[in-house]
């Protein structure tokens, strides 16, 4: 059982390299206000990676976004969606 989310921002994994921020944006607003989207990409290759990260406005929003999308299918993979405590890491991106 997932807890309740104490911070903004979730992780992303196995993202398909075709599924864009527009993408990511339109499926978490389902769950409240999105403030920023990231994709990683890979350092050497500047390919966009299948990681990607998440501010919603809200604790809460994140919390529910967590439990409502975590082994969601989108574009034929299952999606991994946790909490992220470290948002300085991505926040320039």
């Amino acid at each position: 059982m997932v807890g309740i989310c104490m911070s903004k921002h979730i992780y992303i994994g196995n993202v398909s390299p075709t599924v864009t921020l527009q993408d990511l944006s339109e499926l978490f607003c389902q769950c409240g206000s999105v403030e920023k989207v990231t994709i990683l990409k890979g350092h050497s290759t500047n390919r966009l990676s299948r990681t990607a990260f998440i501010s919603m406005s809200e604790p809460s929003d994140a919390a529910t976004a967590v439990r409502k999308f975590n082994g969601h299918l989108l574009e034929g993979r299952p999606i991994t969606v946790s909490e992220y405590q470290h948002s300085e890491e991505f926040a320039g991106q």
